[in-house]
């Protein structure tokens, strides 16, 4: 643990008696329902966006768009993993009532993060100055410059990301994901609005790059002011930079760091190998599907985020019962959430691309073959921020990046060498991702808190998979009664589908006691109202 010394910042313990959980125990729902409301931003986003560039500017623009938030993420290597166990030390310092420390980590953090923000965005020029030679023959020649304008005010957006990175840490460390997720959300609204607007107006590409940096900006200027009024006694100044802190920091996010990069390697270095390899258009196309999956792991992500400050929490408590508990309940939760986007996916999954975006986008077996790698690694990601919050996931990190290195070799022969095109690349995705994701971390995790590997299954998919059959039938009927496809057909092939999803979920899924609170508060919410309307 890091050494905390500060003569003016004297640590206090929590007062007993008190009431207040720092845990963050008692917030996990409502955390994680306030996190699945606010994302619905970002689905719908997510199908207005695309579509709005495709049609103002045309698909090898909308290549050209996902290829330079590719070549950023690389930068995010940068922080080396540090930024998020600010996240796990800044939970279990409140949780046990340690001011010195946590701004001891938050200061640290933030000196550290300046470094970084530099270094990306000399990245960012570098990066733009090479982009000529990269999209020589892959793209259109009058899009090469606004690509490398585009590249830039994305790494200069990401640095922003960097040097604010303690006020993210803050919020969710103190559990106040609603704050957080609300924030992120309302500002994401806005600035998807201004970008088509900027559209619109006839902007392009650089547009789009000027509003995403100024909507970063806003954002994390309004994160900052909240984390002071979440924790007033938060402080960050010079004075409280420790290198002891440095390492610990340094050590802790190296494990996290190993995942990371297998992240980028998977994912961007083989949207880097389509470029390459078929150009702008075939990556506009393959980086849908992936879109779509993408909102799959970003609601459970939202759910498996809690649970690092939480376990991290918990450990400092020594709860271990509770944390298996936490595993379990966290595990089956996301197979609840991951199951019915893959079954969607899986049956209608091209009739959703072509009415989306038209039809070149339709890719068949590879949404296929991507849906199903997806399922089991997303479900799993409850399980991974457990190891995080315990500082056990050194090993999966290490599993991650050979199954990342894996994936890159299988992608270049596929693609390269045997011609397999996007449905190679679709499989070098997913074979690692089942692999690792969907066995060796619950093993693992299973190892270190003493489950039985059948108690977890039972406990973890077999229940899940069990409520999905109203659901997958109803789907498979639409598919072989409705011949035309189109959006009012798509939405009449849904609608039942998704109702026999939450009478099941309602009745099946949800705890009678988490029922009962709904109930009650839908209740004390009509009642409000009746009384305005009667006053």
């Amino acid at each position: 643990m890091p050494i905390r010394t500060a003569p003016d910042a004297p640590r206090a313990a929590p007062a007993r008696g008190s009431q207040t959980d720092h845990s963050g125990r008692t917030r996990i729902v409502w955390n994680v329902l306030f996190g699945w409301g606010a994302y619905g931003v970002y689905i719908v986003a997510g199908f207005v966006l695309p579509r709005f560039i495709d049609d103002r500017l045309g698909q090898q623009a909308l290549g050209v768009w996902d290829f330079a938030w590719s070549m950023v993420s690389y930068f995010a290597l940068a922080q080396a993993g540090i930024g998020s166990s600010v996240n796990r030390y800044f939970a279990g310092q409140r949780a046990t009532g340690d001011i010195e420390g946590m701004r001891t980590t938050a200061s640290t953090l933030t000196a550290m993060l300046c470094v970084v923000a530099l270094l990306v965005v000399g990245l960012a020029f570098g990066a733009a100055a090479a982009l000529p030679w990269l999209a020589h023959g892959r793209v259109e020649p009058q899009l090469i410059g606004d690509a490398r304008w585009v590249v830039v005010l994305l790494g200069m957006n990401l640095a922003v990301q960097q040097l604010t990175e303690a006020y993210n840490a803050v919020l969710t460390g103190s559990h106040r994901w609603d704050l957080y997720t609300g924030i992120n959300s309302a500002c994401y609204t806005f600035t998807v609005i201004a970008m088509c607007v900027a559209l619109a107006l006839g902007g392009g590409l650089v547009s789009l790059g000027v509003v995403t940096l100024l909507g970063t900006t806003v954002t994390q200027t309004i994160r900052a002011v909240a984390s002071y009024r979440v924790c007033p006694e938060l402080r960050i100044r010079p004075a409280y930079v420790r290198l002891s802190t440095a390492r610990s920091l340094v050590s802790f996010g190296g494990k996290v760091f190993l995942p990371r990069i297998a992240e980028l390697l998977m994912e961007q270095t083989i949207s880097f190998l389509v470029w390459m390899t078929l150009g702008a258009g075939a990556l506009a196309v393959f980086s849908r599907p992936r879109g779509l999956l993408r909102h799959s792991a970003s609601l459970v992500g939202r759910l498996a985020f809690v649970l690092e400050p939480v376990s991290g929490s918990l450990q400092a408590s020594g709860n271990a019962a509770e944390l298996r508990t936490i595993l379990i309940r966290m595990s089956s939760a996301g197979a609840l959430v991951a199951l019915p986007i893959t079954i969607l996916l899986l049956i209608l999954g091209d009739s959703i691309l072509t009415c989306w975006m038209g039809d070149g986008y339709a890719v068949g077996p590879v949404l296929t073959a991507l849906a199903l790698g997806s399922l089991f690694s997303v479900a799993q990601l409850p399980v991974h921020s457990v190891l995080i919050g315990m500082n056990a996931h050194g090993r999966v990190g290490i599993a991650k990046f050979l199954a990342s290195l894996t994936a890159v070799g299988l992608a270049w022969l596929l693609m390269c060498v045997l011609n397999f095109g996007l449905l190679g690349a679709a499989l070098a995705v997913a074979l690692p991702m089942i692999a690792v994701g969907g066995l060796y971390v619950p093993l693992r995790a299973c190892a270190l808190l003493g489950i039985p590997v059948g108690e977890y299954v039972r406990g973890a998919w077999i229940r899940p998979l069990l409520f999905q059959l109203p659901f997958a039938i109803c789907l498979l009927t639409a598919r072989m009664l409705i011949t035309q496809w189109n959006v009012v057909t798509l939405i009449a092939a849904i609608t039942p589908a998704g109702v026999a999803l939450l009478i099941t979920y309602w009745f099946g899924a949800l705890p009678l006691s988490l029922r009962e609170k709904l109930l009650l508060r839908a209740g004390r919410r009509q009642a409000g109202e009746s009384s305005v309307h009667t006053g």
